[in-house]
């Protein structure tokens, strides 16, 4: 998760998924730039988007 263009650009470059958001130092366009997964712009909208993943993760886990 970043709020700078350096954030995004340090998860492409090693190929990482990333999530921007716009509450932080760079503006939207600017992150957008980037293609990160989704770009948030409350801290509430970054819970909302990570507690489904976090729940499927655990369950796909158990599973293994």
């Amino acid at each position: 998760m970043g709020d700078t263009t350096y954030d995004l650009q340090m998860a492409r470059t090693v190929a990482m998924d990333s999530l921007a958001v716009s509450y932080g130092v760079h503006a939207r366009a600017d992150l957008l730039v980037h293609a990160p997964l989704a770009c948030l712009d409350t801290f509430d909208e970054v819970r909302r988007w990570l507690l489904p993943r976090a729940v499927t993760s655990s369950a796909e886990a158990a599973v293994s």
